[in-house]
C-alpha cells in the first residue's frame, strides 16, 4: 500500500488538485480549473484515484506533466481532458470513464485517455461518434466516426517499452537515487555502469550496503575505491558530492517487431470496416533509441511508411496509420509539415505534422497513408493538423475563457 500522505492526496479529485493558491493561473483561470475538477469527479468518481494507487504503476494521474497542478503543463492536461469529456457525446464520455472498473485499471485508463483525446479532436470537425460499436465480424474497434458519406473506424493504442527496457528503467530508478544519497552522505563521487538489469530484490539491497561500506572507506582513507558486484561496476572517489556518471544496462534488439505486431493486432480488430485508421502513441523510444535517431525527418517518415505499408499489406481496409511520438515540452517548436512527394509512389501524401500545443508543449505525428480515394477519408490527419488550436475551441464550447486568459502573461 502507498504511504498515508499519498493516500490522502489521492482520496478525491479535490485533494488531488491541491491548494488553489499553487495553481499558476489567473482568477478566471482558477474558476476554469475548478470546473475541470468537477468534470473529472462527475465522470470518473472520487474512488478511481485510490483504486489506481493500489494497482500496479504507472499511475496515469501521477505524472510530472499531469500532477501536481503547480505547472502550466499539468493544468493544460487537466483542462484538455475535461473539455474532451464535455464536447463528446455524454454517453460516449460515460462509457469511456465507466471502463475503469476493471482490475487492470491503470493500463485501461491510460489507453482510454488516448481514445478520449482522439474523440475530442474528431468532434470539432463535425464527426458523430459511437464508442466500441460492433462490426459485422463481431469486432469492436474503439471508435466509429461518421460524417456525411464517410464512415470510418478508429483503433487507438500505444506502443510502450519492452520488458528489457522496463527492467533497465526499474534498475536505474532504484539504484541511481541510492547511489546519489550515499555519495552526498559520505562526500564522495560515485560513477559506474551496469552490464545487465537482472539485479533486484535481495541482491540490490546487498549491493547498496556494499557501496555504502566502500564509500565510508573511501571517505576515511582519501583513496579511490572500486567495486564490482552483481553486474555493476563502480568507482568511488573521495571529495565528491554525489553521483558522477552512471550508464544503465545496454539495450539490444530491434524495436520494430513489437510495433509491427501491435499494428497487425489492431488491423485485425478493425476487420469488416469499410475504412479504418490506427492511431498509435509511441512510448517505446523508437525514434530516440534506434538508427532512426540518426537520420532527418523525411528519411524517418520514408522508412516508417515503408515498414508500415509492408506490415499491413494484407489489411486492405486500413486507410492509414498515425504514429505520435507523444507530447513533449518545447515552447520554441515551429509548426510545419514534412511530406513524401509523388516520387515516393503510393505512399505519397504521408507526412510528419509538427504542432505547437498550449502550455509550451509540442507533438510530432507521423501520418502514413495506405489508401487513396473516397473510402480512405483523411479525417484523422486533419484533426491532428489543427490540434494546436483545439483547446481554445473546446474551452469556448464549454463557455470558458481562452488559454491566454487562463494563464495570463505567464504562459
Amino acid at each position: 500500500m502507498a504511504d498515508e500522505l499519498m493516500q490522502l492526496r489521492l482520496g478525491s479529485w479535490t485533494a488531488w488538485a491541491g491548494d488553489r493558491s499553487s495553481w499558476p493561473v489567473t482568477t478566471p483561470g482558477a474558476a476554469a480549473v475548478e470546473w475541470a475538477i468537477d468534470v473529472h469527479r462527475e465522470f470518473f468518481g472520487d474512488g478511481l484515484l485510490g483504486r489506481m494507487l493500489d494497482d500496479g504503476p504507472p499511475h496515469p494521474f501521477v505524472d510530472p506533466l499531469r500532477w501536481p497542478l503547480s505547472s502550466v503543463h499539468a493544468i493544460v492536461e487537466l483542462l484538455s481532458r475535461a473539455c474532451a469529456l464535455r464536447v463528446i457525446p455524454r454517453d460516449v464520455g460515460l462509457a469511456i470513464a465507466g471502463s475503469t472498473t476493471t482490475a487492470d485499471v491503470n493500463r485501461r485508463v491510460t489507453s482510454d485517455l488516448h481514445v478520449l483525446e482522439v474523440a475530442g479532436l474528431a468532434v470539432r470537425h463535425g464527426w458523430s461518434i459511437d464508442y466500441e460499436a460492433a462490426l459485422s465480424t463481431g469486432r469492436r474497434p474503439d471508435l466509429r466516426l461518421v460524417l456525411g458519406n464517410s464512415d470510418i473506424r478508429v483503433e487507438v493504442t500505444s506502443s510502450g517499452p519492452d520488458r528489457q527496457r522496463l527492467a533497465a528503467e526499474a534498475l536505474s530508478g532504484s539504484l541511481v537515487p541510492a547511489l546519489m544519497m550515499i555519495g552526498v552522505q559520505h562526500e564522495v563521487e560515485i560513477s559506474g555502469s551496469a552490464a545487465s538489469s537482472e539485479v533486484d530484490g535481495d541482491d540490490l539491497a546487498r549491493l547498496v550496503r556494499e557501496v555504502e561500506a566502500a564509500a565510508s572507506e573511501s571517505a576515511a582513507s582519501g583513496e579511490v575505491r572500486t567495486l564490482a558486484a552483481h553486474g555493476v561496476e563502480l568507482s568511488i572517489r573521495p571529495g565528491g558530492s554525489g553521483l558522477g556518471s552512471f550508464d544503465g544496462p545496454p539495450l539490444t534488439g530491434d524495436m520494430w517487431p513489437r510495433l509491427k505486431n501491435r499494428l497487425r493486432t489492431k488491423a485485425a480488430q478493425t476487420e469488416g470496416a469499410g475504412a479504418a485508421w490506427i492511431c498509435v502513441q509511441d512510448r517505446s523510444g523508437l525514434f530516440q533509441l534506434t538508427d532512426l535517431a540518426g537520420v532527418d525527418e523525411h528519411e524517418q517518415l520514408r522508412r516508417l511508411a515503408e515498414n508500415v505499408s509492408f506490415a499491413l499489406r494484407d489489411a486492405r481496409h486500413v486507410a492509414g496509420v498515425l504514429l505520435s511520438t507523444g507530447v513533449r515540452i518545447d515552447a520554441g517548436e515551429d509548426d510545419h509539415d514534412t511530406i513524401l512527394a509523388d516520387d515516393d509512389g503510393r505512399l505519397a501524401g504521408s507526412r510528419v505534422l509538427r504542432r505547437r500545443l498550449p502550455g509550451g508543449r509540442c507533438r510530432r505525428t507521423f501520418v502514413v497513408r495506405l489508401r487513396n480515394g473516397p473510402a480512405a477519408d483523411d479525417g484523422p490527419m486533419h484533426w491532428f493538423r489543427r490540434e494546436g488550436s483545439w483547446l481554445d475551441w473546446a474551452l469556448a464550447a464549454a463557455g470558458l475563457p481562452t488559454v491566454e486568459s487562463i494563464f495570463g502573461s505567464g504562459q
